[in-house]
């Protein structure tokens, strides 16, 4: 189990914060495995997630969540479409 407990509101609250929890999971999974499909091109996907890991998908999420916290929706300067 986790190692924090955060109480997210009264009656359903959980459940929603628990359907955004994996919507993003689901997301994160399903875009660091599409670097491993450059292995049908002939890349390596070791190479390919040393190569990207110092990018956009390491700091994104903190960066996007700011935003989202902030009710920011404007596509931030520099970040993927």
């Amino acid at each position: 189990m986790g190692g924090s407990v955060t109480l997210t509101g009264p009656g359903g609250r959980r459940h929603m914060t628990k359907l955004a929890n994996q919507i993003i999971v689901a997301c994160n999974i399903t875009g660091w495995r599409s670097p491993g499909a450059g292995h049908k091109a002939g890349l390596d996907p070791e190479v390919v997630f040393n190569a990207i890991k110092g990018g956009w998908p390491a700091h994104g999420f903190e960066r996007q969540s700011a935003m989202a916290i902030a009710r920011n929706f404007k596509r931030a300067s520099g970040s993927p479409a």
